[in-house]
């Protein structure tokens, strides 16, 4: 818990560090953002970020994506990385579990984020189809977290990338919802931590 909210700090501290180097732009944001996401992916190893953001709950077949933490350092150069790191959490809990269970926090997740992150969906989503295994079919529910108050309109953008089969399956949580079930997801993360660091 602690190695993860020292994570998270040095995240802001970088944010914070960048925009008093680099004047907040009100136009052209999407290129000062993935500047910023650079900068911030160049000062912390990777695979800390990776792990932060898309991770598998312990002993479950459920996998977490924080957009929030993405959104930090996701930028062209690290989209690879990013897309084959999901794809390993995606493999190990099919091949364990024989399905997966989406958690996906959208707290922040907009309309321009969809066409700022639109090449790395769009690689995401090749990578899936290029794949024998069929994700769509594997996938039990998709859990969506913090929805968008403009998600209709998201929806739309998205609606190319999504599989039918998907879209049958997703469940929708409001902001209140989100609270109580987010911290909850967490918990049981940070308990495994705890009991895997105290056999070591």
């Amino acid at each position: 818990m602690e190695r993860t909210n020292h994570l998270f700090q040095t995240i802001e501290d970088l944010k914070t560090q960048y925009y008093e180097q680099n004047e907040k732009k009100f136009i052209f944001k999407r290129k000062q953002k993935l500047d910023c996401a650079e900068a911030i992916s160049s000062h912390i190893e990777l695979q800390k970020l990776l792990d932060a953001t898309i991770f598998i709950i312990p002993n479950t077949s459920h996998i977490f994506f924080n957009y929030p933490t993405f959104k930090t350092f996701a930028h062209p150069g690290v989209y690879d990385a990013i897309v084959q790191h999901a794809m390993t959490q995606l493999n190990y809990c099919i091949d364990k579990y024989g399905s997966y269970e989406m958690h996906i926090n959208l707290d922040t997740f907009s309309v321009s984020a969809v066409e700022r992150y639109n090449e790395g969906i769009r690689l995401y989503c090749n990578e899936c189809l290029k794949s024998q295994c069929e994700y769509y079919s594997k996938i039990t529910n998709m859990h969506m977290y913090n929805v968008p108050s403009l998600i209709d309109a998201i929806a739309k953008l998205l609606d190319g990338f999504i599989h039918p089969e998907i879209k049958t399956k997703i469940i929708k949580y409001t902001r209140e919802e989100s609270n109580i079930v987010i911290p909850q997801l967490y918990a049981m993360l940070h308990n495994s931590c705890d009991k895997i660091e105290q056999t070591i």
